[in-house]
């Protein structure tokens, strides 16, 4: 007896030291809707969204952050020194990809430059079961390559306008074309998201925006005390825009998705799990509600809940706001 009793004290010692290195946060009501990214490589816009909006009490909109980041990009590069040979690689990248990648703190540096977005005035609730919405993002693609235009005969032009013009329903056709032929590859798409968010708004006073990264190596893991500080800006019930080995967390060689081993996602919340007595972060995620069995962690309703000893091996980047 003696020796059930001893064994039962050390697991609700255990127990009770987890719950309380495990302070209950839960953000999720606070973060609006998971989203559905589909193909277009905006997870950084999606969870910079997140905790902007979260700060601002305002939902901004992922679609002109990235449409922000890609210009400010594009012309950062061009400025470099590398004119028509970065230009042709941006053909050729946009002829594969409708937006690559990007870093979630010059995605949120780059936003409030340009002042802020409310997400009404641009749609980008749902690209993959919208489809029509996703292919105006291809279009979108094709528009800044200068592969049509309205003039051209037939209907298929006038189609793509179209579903250009749904994710910018405030812009007319006609001012996508103006605005297109006074354009180039870099600068098309934030300049109609120019047009659909007028007029934008600004933070009260300006955000300051704090980036954690590896000081050894900016691809390898947190460091412990990077992750303290993750759990102590979690604890002031903030949310933080992570950047994840993905590959992880889920097996991309076993699903139709395509390998994603580096991607954004934010952090919601973080608690125990009364099943298995272990500390859990809670991830919001932006590939939809649904959750496929190629996860290797628990998903449920879009967010992805990870294991702190697994949460320690994944991220290699964060940002918040201070």
């Amino acid at each position: 007896m003696s020796s059930l009793l001893t064994f039962l004290f050390i697991i609700l010692s255990f127990n009770f030291s987890q719950a309380g290195s495990c302070e209950t946060v839960d953000l999720r009501d606070q973060l609006g809707p998971i989203l559905n990214q589909d193909g277009a490589g905006f997870c950084y816009a999606y969870t910079a969204v997140d905790i902007l909006s979260f700060k601002l009490g305002k939902r901004v909109s992922p679609v002109d952050i990235a449409m922000q980041y890609v210009k400010r990009r594009d012309e950062l590069m061009y400025r470099k020194g590398l004119n028509a040979k970065y230009i042709n690689e941006i053909n050729s990248d946009r002829k594969n990809d409708i937006a690559s990648g990007g870093f979630v703190r010059y995605a949120l540096s780059y936003s409030q430059d340009a002042g802020f977005c409310e997400d009404s005035k641009i749609n980008s609730n749902d690209f993959r079961t919208d489809r029509d919405l996703f292919r105006g993002l291809v279009n979108l693609n094709q528009l800044s390559l200068q592969e049509y235009s309205l003039s051209d005969a037939g209907s298929a032009s006038c189609s793509k306008f179209s579903q250009i013009q749904k994710i910018f329903p405030g812009v007319t056709i006609a001012d996508i074309q103006n605005t297109a032929n006074q354009s180039n590859l870099m600068n098309v798409g934030a300049k109609i998201a120019n047009e659909a968010c007028e007029p934008r708004f600004k933070a009260t006073t300006p955000l300051r925006f704090r980036s954690l990264v590896n000081p050894g190596a900016a691809s390898e893991n947190l460091t412990s005390s990077q992750y303290n500080e993750i759990d102590s800006v979690l604890s002031k019930k903030q949310p933080i825009s992570l950047s994840v080995k993905m590959d992880k967390l889920y097996n991309f060689g076993r699903s139709s998705v395509s390998s994603q081993p580096r991607h954004a996602i934010t952090l919601a919340g973080r608690k125990i799990n009364p099943a298995t007595g272990k500390c859990e972060y809670i991830l919001k995620n932006s590939w939809g509600p649904e959750c496929d069995r190629h996860y290797k962690v628990r998903c449920e309703g879009g967010y992805v809940y990870v294991p702190e000893d697994i949460f320690k091996s994944v991220v290699y980047a964060a940002d918040y706001i201070e």
